[in-house]
C-alpha cells in the first residue's frame, strides 16, 4: 500500500503581495525620481548662493554710501577707498582685514556730470560711482578686472552755496545728499 500523500499547507487565495515586476517597477519610477531631484540640486544651489550674494550687496552699497558722505567734494577716487568687505557685507578695517576674508572690492569716484541737450547742472553737483567687484582675490584684486560686476551712479552735492571759500579759506565742501 502506498503511504497516503502529506497535505499541503494550506494556500489562501485572498493573501496579497508584490510580485518581483511591481518591485522593479516601483524602484525604477523611484530611481527616476530621485536623479531628477539630484540634477536640481546644483541650480537651487547656485540660486541660494545668488540671493545671498545680492543682500550682501545691498549692505556693501549702503556703507559704501555712508562712507561717501563727509568726504572731500572734489572730482576723483575717493582717498580713503578702496573698501573691502567680507562674503556677508561687512566691512573689514584696514587692520582686521585679512587677505582670505576680502570678498567685495568698492571703488568710489566723484566726478563732473555730463550734460546732455540742453541740460545744466549746479556748479557743486558731482556724480558718484560705486564699482563693486567680487570675488577678489588675496590681494584685493578681482578676479576678473575688467570690468565690475556692478556699478551705481547717482549725483551728490555739498549743499553750500557759492563763495563759502571766500568766509573761510580753508573751508572745505563736503558730500551731502
Amino acid at each position: 500500500m502506498k503511504p497516503a500523500p502529506k497535505p499541503r499547507p494550506d494556500v489562501r487565495s485572498d493573501c496579497s503581495a508584490f510580485s518581483l515586476v511591481e518591485v522593479t517597477l516601483a524602484m525604477g519610477i523611484a530611481a527616476v525620481a530621485l536623479v531628477s531631484i539630484l540634477g536640481l540640486l546644483p541650480q537651487a544651489m547656485k540660486y541660494g548662493r545668488d540671493g545671498a550674494d545680492q543682500t550682501a550687496i545691498g549692505a556693501v552699497l549702503e556703507d559704501a554710501h555712508d562712507r561717501l558722505k563727509g568726504s572731500e567734494c572734489q572730482p576723483g577716487e575717493l582717498a580713503e577707498g578702496p573698501f573691502f568687505y567680507d562674503e556677508q557685507g561687512k566691512f573689514l578695517a584696514e587692520a582686521e582685514s585679512k587677505e582670505d576674508s576680502r570678498f567685495f572690492r568698492v571703488e568710489i569716484s566723484l566726478e563732473k556730470p555730463v550734460a546732455g541737450a540742453g541740460t545744466e547742472f549746479p556748479e557743486q553737483m558731482l556724480v558718484a560711482s560705486l564699482r563693486l567687484f567680487w570675488p577678489v582675490d588675496q590681494a584685493g584684486l578681482p578676479f576678473d578686472a575688467r570690468e565690475p560686476r556692478t556699478t551705481v551712479t547717482y549725483p551728490v552735492t555739498s549743499l553750500t552755496g557759492l563763495g563759502w571759500e571766500e568766509i573761510d579759506p580753508h573751508y572745505r565742501p563736503k558730500v551731502e545728499y
